[in-house]
């Protein structure tokens, strides 16, 4: 019996919303992958649109249907992180969850 931890061992998401940052390549692409086989609302949350539409097509083209969008969001500026928490739930994706940013 093996107690390293696999993929396999994440449990259902449905009904769970997951923001995964630099979702466009490496580890934040294959979690974002997972979250979204596992049946979370996945947002992919990337700087470049253009790498994040290439990332979420990828994901889609393996798993049909998977609950993932994209948002762009730049974590090295404080302007493109305030409104994101706002665009979000203008989607109607409730998180709930409050983000509080300090000035």
């Amino acid at each position: 019996m093996s107690n390293k931890w696999t993929v396999n061992d994440i449990p259902d998401l449905t009904g769970k919303v997951v923001i995964v940052t630099g979702a466009n390549s490496g580890i934040g692409f294959e979690a974002a992958k997972e979250f979204a086989r596992k049946g979370a609302q996945t947002i992919l949350a990337c700087r470049s649109m253009d790498k994040a539409q290439t990332a979420l097509n990828e994901i889609q083209a393996e798993i049909p249907n998977a609950p993932a969008e994209i948002m762009q969001v730049d974590l090295a500026n404080l302007e493109s992180v305030r409104p994101f928490p706002l665009l979000v739930h203008s989607r109607g994706i409730n998180t709930g969850v409050r983000f509080l940013y300090a000035s």
